[in-house]
């Protein structure tokens, strides 16, 4: 009598690609759940207040909460918020509306958005390192390292922690990068909501708006082999034209003298007397 051993051998291989993944998934939830007490413990208290930026736009998402309006009885701005001598991006603020909805104008109600994009960073990035190493049979190995040390990362961590818009910005330009590699790895669908995932990093920070534009230009220059691919140019046309569509309220405030006021203030060419003299008066 004859044993057919291949069914056999097949169900050994797959009890043990298993039993890694299971062991992978576990060690991933250890390494989140280390990452949310970092990020969660004693967040209404640590840091100890509230920034003025922090108080601004937790003010500003209460007000569009109850009228619609911003601070300065603007409608539901787009491209930026006005604030106390500063020009605020919108994301943060508007992402923070249902959390001073429910925990109302609390430390715990502005920071709790920052925390909870901090934390998903971690997963993301997570998926990020197994999408670029597809190929790599150390791949889980290095996913997994990328999670843990960004998940005690104290610039992280600190980030995290505040209502830093950065750190949203930080997490929607991740996550545009990783949705990128899907969409050349498998599903290119997964294309449109990358651009929407950089555009939400455009509208999430400052500093992003510099950057962002480097790393599409990167990637599009890296894989543009894969992108021209014919099957798929009806999507990518589309994707790019959605993200020009969503970019027209930040090009027409680009052209206002309100936008360049950041990097006016902070350029290696700007007055530094002015900072010097207001750290001044506020040792005095």
């Amino acid at each position: 009598m004859v044993v057919n051993k291949i069914p056999l051998l097949r169900l050994k291989q797959y009890m043990r690609i298993n039993k890694v993944l299971n062991k992978n998934l576990i060690l991933l939830f250890v390494i989140v759940l280390i990452a949310g007490i970092f990020r969660f413990w004693g967040l209404s208290a640590n840091p100890s207040s509230l920034y003025w930026d922090e108080v601004s736009q937790g003010f500003n998402s209460y007000s569009i909460l109850k009228t619609g309006h911003d601070e300065h009885n603007e409608f539901l701005p787009v491209a930026r918020f006005q604030a106390f001598g500063d020009y605020k991006a919108p994301v943060y603020i508007y992402l923070d509306v249902p959390f001073i909805a429910v925990f109302g104008e609390t430390a715990l109600g502005v920071r709790l958005p920052s925390a909870i994009f901090g934390t998903l960073t971690i997963l993301v990035a997570y998926g990020l390192v197994l999408e670029m190493l597809k190929d790599h049979k150390r791949k889980q190995a290095l996913a997994l390292l990328t999670a843990f040390f960004l998940s005690i990362s104290p610039w992280h961590v600190q980030l995290s922690r505040a209502a830093y818009e950065g750190n949203i910005a930080t997490f929607f330009t991740v996550l545009g990068i990783y949705l990128f590699f899907l969409a050349k790895n498998r599903n290119f669908l997964w294309f449109m909501l990358s651009v929407v995932s950089f555009v939400l990093g455009f509208y999430a920070f400052n500093a992003h708006r510099v950057f962002i534009p480097l790393i599409v230009i990167a990637l599009g220059l890296f894989y543009f082999k894969d992108l021209l691919i014919k099957k798929r140019l009806a999507i990518l046309i589309s994707g790019c034209a959605l993200g020009l569509i969503l970019l027209v309220p930040f090009m027409l405030y680009l052209r206002t003298p309100e936008s360049r006021l950041r990097f006016n203030e902070v350029n290696i060419f700007s007055d530094s007397s002015i900072v010097t003299q207001s750290n001044a008066w506020i040792k005095q």
